[in-house]
């Protein structure tokens, strides 16, 4: 799907978040594993949750809508199905689930698509072959042996949080106590966060010290009637309207207490210049004086392309630090957005781990984008062309679809112009 974004008729906004797609994951892992039903609310409905959902099916939870809720079965300990799961393009849904189906004895396979089968999964890779365990993957397909043991395992910190939250969803279950030690430096510490407050939710106990957690054995999940919160990290999107339209807008569904890592999008607009406050709900945008800033991306990579594209269009020159595992995502989204952004007329460079995006442009040119089959491409260049006189056709924004499915209907309800070719 190809779709055409202009400025249009563009004005003060009001636009209300869909549910955080990290948390949903997380909400329904634990009540998949729940001894007891479980009632979700407000689940995020994308294809990255879709795919967790079938990975949990296969593994013996079910789920029954019911109006805006879902109704969960959980199964602590499933089979392993003889079918490949398939986890779609979704990262997390392969890295949270490969230790809970490697708590039991057998080999699971697993596959995906996209880059998703190219991203690096070596913390496993290690972890499996210091016990002696299979973890092999033969062209699309992931094969991973269980039963994993109890012990010590040294996980690193600066690849992916993902692979220590899917040893704590899984180290409970197994027979006795073990531990988790993460290297520094600990990059996206905060989403290792937002696993540990829904364990604690699902009555999971893990004692942390440092970089350090213990995990005591032979425990029940016991998931309770959940809401799952607004998605900070799709606020970066409309936050980067606000400063580069200069136009007021109202981010609703925005926990004011949340403990997403995205979360810390509000700071960096002021960093950008804007005037960010409280309303109920939410918080206010307004352009007070946008500049160019200096941000840290570690704890927080899925800000990048946004922020890239949003520095582009601000008085100054910006950088962004500790950058380097957006190589590592659906796509390459530094090399991604400098060969999109400089087809617009933006430029952005960088030296690996630190990216450098020149401010001050003006009028975009007009041109054709491709969105690299990455969700968060398509909607940074599409944020860019909204500001746009001209309108920018984006390529492959079918992307949208793995986590904010209503992005074009909620930009719509900005004023921008927009048109689909499918």
């Amino acid at each position: 799907m190809n779709v055409t974004v202009s400025k249009g008729n563009l004005h003060d906004f009001s636009v209300c978040l869909p549910a955080s797609k990290s948390l949903s994951h997380r909400a329904l892992i634990a009540a998949g594993l729940s001894s007891t039903g479980c009632r979700l609310h407000h689940v995020a409905d994308n294809n990255d949750t879709s795919a967790t959902m079938h990975a949990l099916k296969m593994r013996g939870a079910s789920f029954t809508k019911d109006g805006e809720d879902w109704l969960v079965h959980g199964c602590s300990h499933g089979a392993i199905p003889a079918q490949p799961i398939d986890c779609c393009e979704s990262g997390s849904t392969l890295r949270f689930l490969i230790p809970l189906f490697a708590v039991q004895p057998g080999t699971a396979a697993f596959t995906g698509h996209g880059r998703l089968m190219q991203r690096p999964q070596s913390v496993y890779a290690d972890l499996f072959a210091k016990q002696g365990l299979r973890f092999e993957k033969q062209g699309d397909i992931l094969y991973a042996e269980g039963p994993l043991s109890c012990g010590t395992y040294q996980a690193a910190g600066d690849v992916s949080s993902q692979f220590i939250s899917g040893l704590l969803f899984a180290l409970p279950l197994l027979p006795g106590e073990s531990r988790i030690i993460v290297s520094e430096p600990f990059e996206s510490e905060s989403y290792v966060g937002l696993t540990l407050d829904i364990l604690h939710k699902a009555g999971i106990r893990v004692n942390r010290q440092g970089n350090t957690f213990t995990v005591p054995g032979n425990q029940t999940y016991h998931m309770p009637a959940y809401t799952v919160p607004g998605d900070d990290s799709q606020a970066a999107f409309f936050a980067a309207l606000a400063l580069i339209s200069d136009k007021d807008g109202d981010i609703l569904n925005m926990d004011h207490d949340s403990h997403q890592g995205d979360h810390v999008i509000l700071d960096h607009m002021r960093a950008f210049g804007a005037e960010v406050s409280e309303i109920p709900n939410g918080y206010h945008i307004h352009a007070a004086d946008p500049h160019g800033a200096v941000i840290d991306l570690g704890d927080c990579p899925d800000l990048g392309p946004m922020e890239f594209a949003m520095a582009a269009c601000v008085r100054g020159d910006s950088t962004f630090l500790h950058a380097g595992r957006l190589r590592i995502k659906e796509s390459d989204r530094i090399a991604c957005m400098k060969e999109e952004m400089a087809k617009l007329g933006c430029m952005l460079e960088d030296d690996g781990d630190t990216v450098y995006v020149h401010g001050g442009k003006g009028a975009l040119r007009p041109s054709a984008v491709l969105g690299h089959n990455d969700h968060r491409i398509v909607m940074a260049l599409s944020i860019l062309a909204a500001c746009s006189e001209q309108p920018i056709t984006i390529e492959d924004a079918q992307a949208v679809n793995k986590s904010y499915p209503d992005f074009y209907q909620d930009l719509a309800r900005t004023g921008a112009k927009i048109s689909y070719d499918h």
